[in-house]
C-alpha cells in the first residue's frame, strides 16, 4: 500500500498514453490518485497493461489508480482478473459504465482486498441506480460523473443545462451513501480560469474533486477543493 487511503481524494489525473514520460510528468504534480488508463481512450492495451504493472511496483509514495474498461465486456474481465493475479496492487480502481449495483458488488468479490473502488456514473441507467450503487460496497471511495458518455445516453447537449439535473441527483446519492462526488474533466485544457470556476461551482453542489487528465489543473482542483 502506498499513501494512507484515509486522505482526501480531490484530484484523480488519468494517464491516458502509455508512456513513460507522460507518467513522469503525472507523478511530479501532486495529484491525490495518479490513474493509468486501460479504457476506450487507450489504443495499445497491451503497452498500458505493461506500464501499469511497472508503475505500481515503482516507489512512487501516493495513491495509484487503474481505470479498467467496462465488466461486461471482455477486455474489462481482463483488467480485473489481471489484478487479481498480479503481484501489485492498485490503491484505487475506476469502473467505467457502470448501469446497477452488481457490478459493484461483482468487483468487490473479485479485486483484492486492499483495493478501494470508484464507479463512473456515466449512462442513463447509472443515475436511476446512483442511490444503490453508492451503497452497493464499503470499499466505495467515490461516485464521479461521467457528462460525454451521459450526454450521449440521454441524447443530450453536454451542458450544464441538460446535465445539472443528473449531476444534482448524483450528488444526493453519494453524499446519502457516505462517499464523495466527483466531476468529470474539464474540457477545454488550456482555459484555467474556466476550469476554476467550474470547480468552484460544482463544490458549492457539494462536489469534493474531479477528474483530469492535464497535470497543470492538479494545483487549481487541489486548492479548491481543499478540505
Amino acid at each position: 500500500m502506498s499513501a494512507s487511503l484515509a486522505s482526501p481524494i480531490r484530484s484523480v489525473l488519468l494517464s491516458v498514453g502509455a508512456s513513460d514520460t507522460e507518467l513522469a510528468a503525472n507523478i511530479a504534480c501532486g495529484a491525490d490518485v495518479v490513474c493509468i488508463d486501460l479504457e476506450d481512450t487507450v489504443t495499445d492495451k497491451s503497452a498500458a497493461r505493461a506500464l501499469a504493472a511497472s508503475f505500481h511496483q515503482s516507489g512512487y509514495s501516493g495513491l495509484r489508480g487503474l481505470r479498467i474498461n467496462p465488466l461486461e465486456e471482455e477486455d474489462g474481465l481482463r483488467d480485473i482478473l489481471m489484478v487479481r493475479e498480479a503481484s501489485w496492487r492498485p490503491d484505487i480502481v475506476v469502473m467505467t459504465m457502470v448501469k446497477d449495483a452488481h457490478e459493484v458488488v461483482l468487483a468487490d468479490r473479485l479485486l483484492p482486498a486492499s483495493c478501494r473502488i470508484i464507479a463512473l456514473v456515466e449512462t442513463a441507467e447509472a443515475v436511476e441506480n446512483a442511490g444503490e450503487i453508492a451503497r452497493a460496497s464499503q470499499r466505495l471511495a467515490a461516485l464521479m460523473f461521467g457528462g460525454k458518455d451521459l450526454a450521449y445516453s440521454l441524447g443530450s447537449e453536454r451542458s450544464n443545462d441538460a446535465l445539472d439535473y443528473s449531476r444534482g441527483r448524483m450528488m444526493v446519492s453519494a453524499a446519502a451513501g457516505g462517499v464523495r462526488a466527483l466531476d468529470e474533466n474539464y474540457r477545454p485544457l488550456d482555459d484555467l480560469d474556466g476550469l476554476a470556476a467550474a470547480s468552484t461551482r460544482v463544490k458549492g453542489m457539494g462536489y469534493r474533486g474531479r477528474l483530469t487528465i492535464d497535470a497543470r489543473h492538479v494545483p487549481i482542483i487541489n486548492s479548491i477543493f481543499a478540505d
